[in-house]
């Protein structure tokens, strides 16, 4: 049952001496570990240097997600908070923008008119606006003159239950 080529090999061994045998073994020993090393270990020693000095950065990610979920499920609440009706929501807001403000409505849209306001005060009403009354802004037309700014932003109203 043994290979036709196999048969030289057996009568090559058979015929070295002991001490021949020996060197033989320890030599596919050797070849057998060399062959474990760098096929199973070397690669699995490899990833896990690689994850340790990888593992601060990963953590860093992870920590980012961890405030982007805090943050979509906050903001997922305030979108199922029952607010009021809001072209009264928009009209309260006004104030923030100064006392030149103006809000028209077109239908299903409102147009917020403005003059010299203050960026924090817009970036501020374009919260309320979007998150309070959930209307979204559609259309804007700014100017700024000396940080100031200037011009006229037409929000989408919700669609009414």
């Amino acid at each position: 049952m043994s290979a036709p080529w196999l048969a030289p090999l057996r009568a090559r061994w058979d015929q070295s001496s002991p001490r021949e045998q020996m060197a033989l073994r320890v030599g596919l020993l050797v070849l057998v570990l060399a062959g474990v090393w760098a096929v199973a270990l070397r690669p699995a020693w490899t990833a896990l240097r690689t994850a340790q000095a990888q593992a601060p950065a990963v953590h860093a990610q992870y920590i980012q997600v961890l405030q982007w979920q805090a943050q979509a499920q906050a903001l997922r609440a305030q979108a199922t908070a029952p607010s009021g009706e809001p072209r009264a929501l928009l009209q309260a807001s006004m104030a923030t923008l100064g006392p030149s403000a103006r809000l028209v409505a077109l239908g299903a849209q409102m147009e917020c008119t403005f003059q010299d306001a203050d960026a924090a005060a817009l970036a501020q009403w374009l919260t309320q606006a979007r998150l309070q009354a959930r209307a979204r802004p559609v259309q804007a037309h700014l100017s700024q003159n000396a940080g100031r700014w200037s011009g006229r932003v037409l929000l989408q109203l919700p669609a009414a239950p």
